[in-house]
């Protein structure tokens, strides 16, 4: 399948059930996922949300924090 599709599977069973990746805070891991999932957004555009529910779940919560959205580049 791919390392992309390997880690997307891996971190679908790490997101199960929990708010953050490490511990009971908002972490530098949640960042770097987070921005890991934007990057696939952006640079390879496909539906891994269907294939990763918990995953999915687990991004949207991340990605809609501020610090997510006011670091986004502006839109043109």
């Amino acid at each position: 399948e791919g390392k992309v599709a390997d880690a997307l599977k891996a971190l679908e069973s790490a997101t199960a059930n929990t708010v953050f990746l490490v511990g009971s805070r908002f972490s530098m891991a949640d960042i770097a996922i987070g921005v890991a999932l934007s990057y696939i957004d952006f640079r390879y555009a496909h539906d891994w949300r269907s294939q990763y529910p918990a995953l999915a779940t687990w991004s949207e919560t991340v990605l809609s924090r501020d610090s997510f959205i006011n670091s986004l580049p502006p839109e043109e």
